[in-house]
């Protein structure tokens, strides 16, 4: 009983993490993109169209230094369509790269 407590009180203190980095990265999406509100809605951390859900590959973006693609072709996928803005926006998020 109290383990299952301890995990609902990490998941709600990881949830409650997740939303201080949208936040703070929307703040600075924001100011780097200024006036370009669909561009911020398509790198948010969450995607509100529908059922909100947490986009994976955005939070692996935002948390991580680099991302592995599984293969060359995944890597470039990932490139051109689902972290397309991230690439765009300059060398810092454009860390992509296949593994082996």
């Amino acid at each position: 009983m109290l383990a299952g407590a301890a995990v609902r009180e990490e998941s709600a203190a990881s949830a409650r993490n997740h939303l201080r980095d949208q936040r703070r990265f929307l703040d600075l999406a924001r100011v780097r993109f200024f006036g370009d509100e669909a561009r911020i809605q398509r790198l948010s951390l969450i995607d509100e169209h529908g059922e909100r859900y947490v986009r994976m590959a955005h939070l692996a973006c935002v948390g991580s230094h680099a991302i592995n693609g599984v293969a060359q072709l995944h890597s470039e996928l990932l490139k051109s369509d689902v972290l397309r803005d991230f690439t765009s926006s300059g060398p810092r998020n454009s860390r992509t790269r296949p593994t082996a």
